[in-house]
């Protein structure tokens, strides 16, 4: 019953959220015959997951690829296609030319240096492998 991506819109599914946030929202707009049990940590969420407590859970892509790589986790398996589009950007206020010349120095180095590979490949260690 649970066994496709397109399950989580089927009637008596219980989704399991972290309290205010777009996952939760989600669930709240897009999820109406859902039940929804909110938590405060997302580590609540994936054991009650982990427990049959909920039959999904919605949270970013990057903490759930995390989590489900955890010996405590490792029967869990995260969905690969995002249900929002949600971009993240730094904001400067107009003309302030030394804060954005300031944050373009420090990304252009943290690019240079590795630490940006690094730090994707430490929150978003997904490896897809195709075999024939």
């Amino acid at each position: 019953r649970l066994s496709t991506p397109r399950a989580l819109y089927h009637d008596g599914i219980t989704v399991g959220v972290e309290t205010d946030t777009t996952g939760h929202q989600y669930a709240l707009d897009f999820l109406p015959d859902a039940t929804i049990k909110s938590y405060s940590t997302s580590e609540e969420i994936f054991t009650a997951l982990s427990a049959g407590d909920v039959d999904f859970l919605l949270h970013d892509a990057p903490t759930s690829w995390k989590m489900a790589q955890t010996s405590d986790h490792s029967d869990l398996l995260p969905l690969y296609r995002p249900l929002t589009r949600e971009s993240l950007a730094w904001a400067v206020k107009k003309g302030n030319n030394t804060l954005l010349q300031q944050l373009n120095e420090g990304l252009s180095t943290l690019k240079n240096n590795g630490t940006i590979n690094r730090i994707q490949n430490h929150w978003i260690p997904v490896k897809i492998a195709v075999g024939l």
